[in-house]
């Protein structure tokens, strides 16, 4: 074989030479071709040159390969449980360092936790005092209002009868007797 071969389209149309070193194209791309270059290397090298199983280098390529797929169904899960750990380390504040493992950090969230369950039933207990001490001041509130509205019939009743008095002219005796 010299390595150029004549290709052929579906109509049966000659639609020139293409040298067998390039892989051909894949039924999987895109209508405008691939979007990275086929590696020029022909398949049976693809190991030697570093390709992966999809025929691109770097493996930039979907996986084709059930185990490539779950190895990267894992590293995803991997990273992602690392972003979650970072921020529940922001979360908890573990104490001022600025890298801690994953056992290090869990132990703080279960300190972090405790100490706010501890917090909560303090909070707890406080609100419930402060509703019964609200409630004691809303009944004296209420006695208060009582004897206000007693207080301001017996003040009326007081200045109906000094408006009595000096209309009566008894305002010498009022006088005489704060005098003596």
């Amino acid at each position: 074989m010299s390595g150029v071969s004549n290709k052929v389209n579906q109509t049966g149309r000659n639609i020139g030479t293409r040298s067998s070193a390039l892989p051909p194209r894949s039924p999987t791309y895109p209508v405008g071709g691939p979007t990275r270059a086929p590696s020029a290397a022909p398949h049976r090298h693809a190991a030697a040159s570093g390709a992966t199983a999809s025929g691109v280098a770097g493996g930039g390529a979907l996986p084709e390969s059930r185990p490539e797929k779950k190895r990267l169904r894992e590293k995803r899960r991997r990273e992602a449980l690392n972003v979650r750990f970072e921020a529940l380390q922001g979360v908890i504040g573990c104490g001022g360092s600025a890298r801690m493992d994953k056992e290090s950090v869990l132990e703080e969230a279960v300190f972090f936790f405790h100490a706010l369950d501890a917090k909560l039933t303090s909070l707890v207990a406080h609100n419930q005092a402060l509703s019964a001490e609200l409630a004691d001041l809303r009944a004296e509130k209420a006695d208060l209002r009582v004897d206000k509205t007693a207080l301001r019939k017996e003040v009326a009743a007081l200045e109906d009868q000094l408006a009595d008095v000096k209309g009566e002219g008894g305002d010498g005796r009022l006088a005489s007797s704060s005098a003596s």
